[in-house]
């Protein structure tokens, strides 16, 4: 019977396979074959695309499987056909010896297409001069590929230098031999350029996450409007093309599509090297040093960072809609939550996310997922969704940002991160060298510019909550009984950029009560009372947390002034009588100004409409619907004129 003979084929570039090397090294081993009277096995060992400068394939590719099957799938005794001996290993001489040594140490004869150079175990192992000619050799084509890996990487360097310098506005070089480029950019004329086809794909598919739509969603839209990107050629096992597959777009493209790359950012990293340009080593792994090289502006840009950190953050939440059982193709027409699915809407008793219940027309309903998440309910009970939406909606438009500026409140969490991370990498550093003084100073800069960004952040968060004329005056004006209504998807969003945070709690069967935070860290507190037959319901907001009290008083909401008293009267009484005591043995301001307050005002004969009390801390009037702080009697006089 005839000893067996496999083929190993390797190559580690494009180029390569794009050429003729598959073919030579297939055509090698026929004819190896023929000369030794072997017979040729079909099972494919290749390797194609993957580089042997680490050894990588042997631990890992296809010459790993090979040498696993020895003795098994693979009988002892069988031989082995290279090109070269490169094609098994391009690491160092000695790591490359061992792998070479263990496939012959398990009864595999190694033969060379090349020069017909025929090694078996017995006679390398005895014959020193063998062993010397494979470890020449294997040194060789490790000193090779270093000599190319260091020029691949000097090129890199330069053009990294040269993309890092370049005049704002201009295109960058690509950069192509140490890591691909994105498939929605065209670098054949050596410049990175929207590619005609797929940039405008790109585009669509950040439209259609903005808008909100699921991953599948997406798949189905792409796959019946627009061609996807080639992939690799298949091969069968003797090597030959097969017929290609049809071109499909990829769940995983659409789901990692949302990366720094879309602001435009490249990271490229490379081996750590001296000034001299030798690489440096790590003492204890004795692997090399690596550093990163971050070009901001290497692709062109589909959206801005800060839109990116936005719409990434968003992203990673669960989809809105979920396909319906009772429909053979899905929910074609899902009603569209405002507040689940965005990471905004928790249960106040045990700290879950809140999801949309149920489908019946203006009746779906917010339920706790503690029975999902902790495989228990926490007792809390679900609400219909509408009241709260469009209350929320309506103090969106009360607290105004102006539509026209950028969200720039994840970048700054962002940027934050960043310094606090390289603080404590520097403190890691600091804690493994003598060396102390120049980390000190790295350290003391870095919280430095902490500090100045947590300031420039209060700053900004303070200026984007000040009262505006103009922007998302379409909250206040939006249908929230439209439940499908496609711009719903968008105003997600919007509610996702504004608002950090909605914990609903019960107070009875019939009222809960919500506590909002937006991303400036201002509060509101809401109390709704729902709906119930022909008993109408009602959306109590705290009045002092209001800006403008006229509209919100025409969009049905109630203003409150003591909101407390709605969420829990009893511990609100206490508190009243808490305070009067307190009062009493500590006069104050306000207590000499309470005492001719009301005296004024029925000297003015104020109307009905009109009220005057002491909060907490602050003497108040409101007069025609309008709050007004109080700091004299004089005040309050001309205010009743």
């Amino acid at each position: 019977m005839k000893p067996k003979l496999y083929s190993y084929v390797r190559f580690s570039s494009a180029k390569q396979r794009e050429g003729n090397s598959l073919e030579r090294q297939m055509d090698t081993a026929r004819k190896i074959a023929v000369r030794y009277e072997l017979e040729l096995d079909t099972t494919t060992f290749h390797d194609l695309g993957i580089s042997a400068f680490k050894g990588k394939n042997a631990h890992e590719g296809k010459l790993a499987e090979f040498i696993n099957q020895i003795g098994k799938k693979v009988p002892v005794g069988s031989w082995l056909v290279v090109e070269n001996l490169d094609r098994i290993s391009r690491d160092d001489a000695w790591n490359a010896l061992d792998i070479f040594k263990s496939i012959l140490s398990k009864g595999i004869v190694v033969v060379t297409g090349m020069d017909e150079k025929v090694f078996k175990y017995a006679e390398v192992k005895n014959n020193p001069t063998d062993l010397i000619i494979s470890l020449l050799m294997f040194t060789r084509a490790h000193d090779e590929s270093l000599t190319k890996k260091n020029r691949v990487e000097a090129q890199a360097r330069s053009l990294i230098r040269y993309n890092l310098t370049r005049e704002t506005g201009t295109l960058a070089k690509a950069i192509e031999s140490v890591g691909g480029n994105v498939w929605w950019v065209n670098t054949k004329s050596g410049d990175v350029i929207p590619h005609e086809m797929y940039f405008p794909v790109a585009q669509k598919i950040i439209e259609l996450k903005k808008d909100g739509e699921t991953l599948l969603t997406i798949q189905r839209y792409l796959n019946e409007h627009y061609v996807a990107p080639k992939k690799r050629i298949y091969k069968d096992r003797t090597g030959k093309d097969l017929a290609p597959k049809t071109e499909l777009w990829g769940k995983h493209l659409i789901r990692t599509f949302l990366n720094p790359t879309v602001h435009g950012q490249k990271v490229f990293t490379l081996d750590k090297r001296d000034e001299s340009g030798a690489v440096l080593y790590d003492t204890e792994s004795e692997e090399p040093l690596k550093e990163r090289f971050i070009i901001p502006d290497y692709y062109p840009a589909l959206m801005t960072e800060v839109e990116y950190l936005t719409l990434s953050k968003l992203d990673k939440h669960r989809a809105i809609t979920r396909s319906s059982s009772n429909h053979p193709n899905g929910n074609p027409e899902p009603e569209i939550a405002l507040l689940s699915g965005i990471g905004i809407l928790f249960c106040g008793n045990c700290g879950s996310y809140m999801f949309k219940h149920g489908s019946t027309v203006n009746k779906y309903r917010y339920v706790c997922g503690s029975k999902i998440v902790k495989g228990k309910p926490c007792g809390k009970k679900g609400f219909t969704a509408y009241q709260l939406e469009h209350t929320i909606l309506q103090l969106i438009a009360d607290h105004v940002w102006n539509d026209s500026q950028e969200d720039k409140s994840a970048w700054y969490e962002s940027e934050l991160k960043k310094v606090s991370d390289t603080t404590k990498k520097l403190l890691k550093l600091a804690s493994l060298t003598d060396e102390i003084e120049e980390l000190a100073i790295q350290i003391n800069e870095n919280k430095q510019k902490r500090l100045s960004l947590e300031h420039d952040f209060m700053q900004y968060k303070h200026n984007r909550s000040e009262i505006q004329t103009t922007g998302w005056e379409q909250f206040r004006k939006f249908d929230v009984h439209d439940t499908k209504n496609p711009d719903r998807k968008r105003i997600r969003l919007k509610l996702k950029q504004s608002i950090k945070r909605i914990e609903a709690y019960d107070i009875d069967d019939r009222s809960g009560h919500y506590l909002v935070k937006f991303v400036d860290d201002t509060e509101q507190r809401i109390v709704i009372k729902q709906n119930r037959n022909r008993s109408p319901g009602a959306a109590y907001i705290e009045m002092q947390t209001v800006n403008n009290y006229k509209l919100l008083k025409m969009e049905g909401l109630v203003l409150h002034p003591f909101i407390d008293v709605l969420i829990d009267p009893a511990q609100f009484d206490k508190d009243c009588q808490a305070r009067e005591e307190i009062s009493i043995n500590n006069p104050t301001f306000l207590n000499e100004l309470e005492d001719g307050l009301y005296d004024v005002c029925a000297t003015a004969s104020v109307a009905p409409t009109q009220s005057v009390g002491k909060p907490i801390g602050r003497a108040y009037a409101t007069i025609d619907g309008i709050k007004y702080e109080i700091h004299s009697l004089e005040q309050l006089e001309e205010l009743l004129k």
